[in-house]
């Protein structure tokens, strides 16, 4: 029952970030360092690898969050994702 959906969210996802990266001419590398534009959500996700999420808290309190270890491609794919997508990694507060 999970599965259904989840395949739809990521065939879904898969074909919007390709539409975007062809509506505005951008290109990621692949895994032998190539800009490459039919990319696979597979793939994004591999790119995905490595980031964390840093809590800074003083006296219990929650002062700032960060996402480390973004790099300008994550940057674009994050863009051409959306506002939803940019909202969860640009953590401003």
């Amino acid at each position: 029952m999970v599965m259904m959906p989840a395949l739809m969210v990521y065939g879904l996802t898969e074909r919007k970030l390709r539409l975007r990266l062809d509506e505005e001419a951008h290109n990621v590398p692949n895994q032998v360092g190539k800009e490459t534009q039919p990319v696979t959500m597979r793939w994004i996700f591999l790119l995905f690898e490595g980031l964390n999420l840093l809590n800074l808290h003083q006296n219990g309190k929650l002062v700032n969050r960060r996402v480390l270890n973004l790099r300008p491609e994550h940057l674009t794919v994050i863009h051409l994702l959306g506002p939803a997508v940019e909202n969860c990694y640009l953590l401003t507060s």
